[in-house]
């Protein structure tokens, strides 16, 4: 059928076609045999690079939340419903809620400053991504603890939002040992999530 095209715009590096071997060249061509406009727009640079989401993909696996985030132009967000696990962190104090976070990408192993979202509010937090060596985990997963609150998430949808990578996961010696280190992590995580209020993010506009 007839498109009745007028205009197209596509990016720099935008490719179609069998084998992708139409390019913005091609379609510059094409726009002037059919009669419609061609805008072919430039990369987005930061640090003299450009924005891609291989690039972006490629930060988050490093562990590199705030170059991921000047990229995406809003924190890194994992969303998922709270789900049950072994509730070990309930044990020794620090309770935290499991993200179902399905085929989300997760950046790589280790503990961070985050944010979390639930029922219209934003809550400092400490999120822990990977297998909880110390208490025998085994699979990947997505731990975020809130200090100072006691909040029922189970079963609620939420979302996480990721500022900085605190430190990476290691097996502690004991259990006493990885609750004074949670203690002094979920501390940093509230200071850095008083800076991003601060910050050009408009956190609440997530939402």
């Amino acid at each position: 059928g007839q498109l009745n095209l007028k205009g197209l715009v596509c990016g720099y590096d935008f490719r179609f076609g069998a084998g992708a071997e139409g390019d913005g060249t091609l379609l510059s061509a094409l726009g002037k045999e059919y009669g419609f406009s061609t805008e072919i727009l430039p990369p987005v640079l930061y640090e003299g690079e450009p924005c891609s989401s291989t690039r972006v993909r490629l930060a988050l696996r490093n562990g590199a939340i705030p170059l991921a985030n000047a990229m995406l132009g809003r924190p890194f967000l994992i969303e998922g419903r709270v789900i049950h696990n072994k509730a070990l962190g309930r044990t020794f104090g620090y309770p935290t809620a499991n993200v179902d976070y399905g085929r989300q990408i997760l950046p790589a192993d280790g503990v961070y400053a985050t944010a979390l979202h639930a029922d219209g509010a934003l809550y400092a937090s400490v999120t822990n991504v990977g297998s909880n060596p110390t208490v025998g985990g085994s699979a990947r997963t997505v731990e975020t603890h809130v200090p100072d609150q006691s909040l029922d998430l189970y079963g609620k949808r939420i979302g996480v939002l990721f500022f900085e990578r605190l430190r990476g996961e290691i097996r502690f010696p004991s259990t006493d040992a990885l609750t004074q280190q949670i203690a002094s992590d979920a501390e940093t995580a509230k200071k850095v999530f008083k800076e991003a209020e601060k910050s050009v993010y408009n956190l609440q506009g997530l939402w």
